[in-house]
C-alpha cells in the first residue's frame, strides 16, 4: 500500500487529463514542478524523451510522484548551488515498452562541507518509490555518484490492457 492516500495526495497531483493524453499531461506537470525548483533560485534542468501516448493515466501520477520525491530529496539534502537534471523517457507504444525516470544532482561546491558522510534517510522516500516502481514490474536504483552527487533510477513496466474474452 502506498503512504500518500489519495486524498492527502491531491496538492501537487498531476492535473486532470485536459485532452491531450495522460503522457502529455504528464510532460506538462513535470515541466510545472521543474520549472517551480528554477524559481527558487535552484539550477533544475528537465529532459522528455519518447512517445507521450498510450500510458495509463495511473502510470503517469506515480511517475510524477517519483520525479516529485527525487527533486524533494535533492532540495534537502544537495548544496545550494547543486545542479539537478531530470530526465524522463516514456518509452515506444507496445510490448516491452518501458518508462525510466533519472533525477540527478551535481556535488556543488559546498557538498563537501555539508556533507562529509552518506545520508541516511529516515523517511519514507525510496520505499515510496520502490512500492511505485513494483506496481508497475519496476525497480528504483539510488546512489551517491563518483562526483559527490546523488542520483535517482527509476523503471516502470507499462502494462498491456488484457483482452476481454467475450463468451457466446
Amino acid at each position: 500500500m502506498l503512504r500518500t492516500p489519495d486524498a492527502d495526495a491531491s496538492a501537487g497531483r498531476p492535473g486532470p487529463d485536459d485532452g491531450g493524453g495522460a503522457g502529455e499531461s504528464l510532460a506538462a506537470d513535470l515541466r510545472r514542478l521543474v520549472g517551480r525548483l528554477n524559481t527558487s533560485g535552484t539550477r533544475a534542468w528537465l529532459e522528455l524523451h519518447g512517445e507521450r501516448g498510450g500510458l495509463p493515466a495511473d502510470l503517469t501520477v506515480h511517475t510524477y510522484r517519483i520525479v516529485q520525491e527525487a527533486l524533494t530529496n535533492v532540495v534537502k539534502h544537495a548544496p545550494p548551488d547543486a545542479v539537478i537534471h531530470v530526465r524522463v523517457d516514456t518509452g515506444s507504444q507496445g510490448p516491452g515498452r518501458l518508462v525510466r525516470v533519472g533525477v540527478q544532482n551535481s556535488a556543488g561546491a559546498g557538498a563537501a562541507a555539508a556533507h562529509p558522510a552518506p545520508l541516511v534517510s529516515l523517511g519514507h522516500g525510496l520505499t515510496g518509490m520502490r512500492e511505485r516502481t513494483a506496481l508497475y514490474g519496476g525497480s528504483v536504483d539510488a546512489g551517491p555518484t563518483p562526483g559527490g552527487g546523488y542520483r535517482v533510477a527509476a523503471t516502470l513496466r507499462p502494462t498491456e490492457p488484457k483482452p476481454t474474452t467475450v463468451t457466446p
